[in-house]
């Protein structure tokens, strides 16, 4: 994972590859919003402004994917990015364009209550909904090629979980414990060890972890 022109852009999948621009709204507003709850500053390595277009969130300027393929865990973040910081403008741009759509992402899917919850900052929505994700994570499934039964909470969940967390009273904060959010955190961003050089992985997944003790 490196900087590049103001993104975060991974590296797992090669030079050439349109997959390292495909999580890059996520990835970029989810470190920043991190550094931010921890630092009280702006990342200078960050411009999350190029992820707002006319149309809606994009998933990197550089993606071959449009506003019309963007989803609520590439949306979410940079919403909240923009609201804590006080940037008016593009927080309202984001809420124009969703509840314009009639509360749809890009991509034409309704919002999810826990979205819902940050467009409208409703603080009880908010517990109610990471409470529920917790639920989530501990749902079952049986998995025909490992044989075996699995748990539905992806890596990336727990990530988001934790980043709505630090904005939620002190029983829902420890709701999943600091010890496995962070290695779910690190299970996340595992295949961007795989690449060298490993400084820009290794800040992001240290920063989400100091967020994770301020819980």
């Amino acid at each position: 994972m490196h900087f590049e022109d103001g993104t975060l852009v991974r590296d797992q999948d090669g030079p050439t590859s349109d997959g390292r621009y495909g999580d890059s709204a996520f990835d970029s507003s989810a470190f920043g919003l991190s550094w931010w709850f921890v630092n009280k500053q702006y990342h200078p390595q960050l411009k999350l402004d190029q992820f707002l277009t006319p149309n809606g969130v994009i998933r990197h300027p550089k993606s071959i994917w449009g506003a019309n393929d963007t989803t609520e865990d590439q949306e979410k973040p940079l919403y909240m990015f923009f609201r804590e910081t006080c940037n008016y403008k593009q927080q309202v741009q984001i809420y124009d364009q969703v509840t314009g759509r009639g509360y749809k992402t890009g991509n034409g899917n309704y919002v999810t209550p826990g979205y819902l919850a940050e467009l409208r900052k409703i603080t009880w929505l908010r517990c109610l909904s990471q409470l529920i994700q917790v639920l989530f994570f501990y749902l079952p499934y049986w998995d025909d090629g490992a044989k075996r039964i699995r748990f539905t909470g992806k890596t990336d969940g727990y990530l988001q979980w934790a980043l709505i967390a630090y904005l939620t009273p002190w029983p829902f904060r420890r709701l999943i414990s600091k010890a496995k959010l962070k290695d779910k955190i690190l299970s996340y961003y595992t295949p961007e060890m795989g690449c060298l050089p490993q400084d820009t992985t290794l800040l992001v997944i240290k920063t989400h972890w100091a967020l994770v003790d301020l819980l």
